[in-house]
């Protein structure tokens, strides 16, 4: 794998910031960027620790305006399926339309070759096709948020 362009989903929690870390240390170019996803006081905590790993690492942080999606393609989804009885799981919703669907989009457009996440999985590839593994710790993985992704998805993913 060349080292080429990264852009790491910082949450600004400890595991995208070991993320943005480690790619920096394997010879990475490194950037992160922020989702707002609603207008909320615990959400902008989180950017303000994303500006502070950015600032730490020394590279750019960008900050990406998703609430309209975020309630279009989660929200409300979620909303729907509580009404009808159903028990929605709008995690998979969100990382795949925003998290690592809308992101990817933008990440490309921006020029980077790959996008990453703190998300605990792994990724094989076998010829021409991706697939989605477990995490090697069990108790962590969150392999199962991320079941909905597509082969263009998992090629330019990189797990911790």
């Amino acid at each position: 794998m060349k080292k080429k362009k990264v852009l790491v989903a910082l949450s600004g929690g400890a595991d995208s910031a070991v993320v943005a870390g480690l790619l920096q240390r394997s010879g990475f170019q490194v950037e992160g960027a922020f989702m707002e996803l609603a207008d909320n006081p615990e959400l902008e905590k989180g950017r303000l620790a994303a500006q502070a790993i950015a600032r730490r690492l020394n590279f750019p942080l960008r900050v990406f305006d998703f609430r309209s999606v975020f309630l279009r393609e989660v929200i409300k989804p979620a909303l729907k399926d509580y009404r009808r009885g159903w028990t929605p799981n709008p995690c998979v919703l969100c990382n795949h339309h925003l998290k690592l669907g809308l992101f990817l989009e933008k990440a490309q457009a921006a020029g980077f070759s790959w996008v990453a996440s703190g998300h605990y999985a792994r990724k094989s590839r076998r010829i021409w096709r991706y697939r989605l593994w477990q995490a090697k710790d069990k108790r962590k993985d969150q392999s199962y948020f991320l079941w909905t992704l597509s082969q263009e998805h998992l090629a330019h993913l990189l797990f911790p």
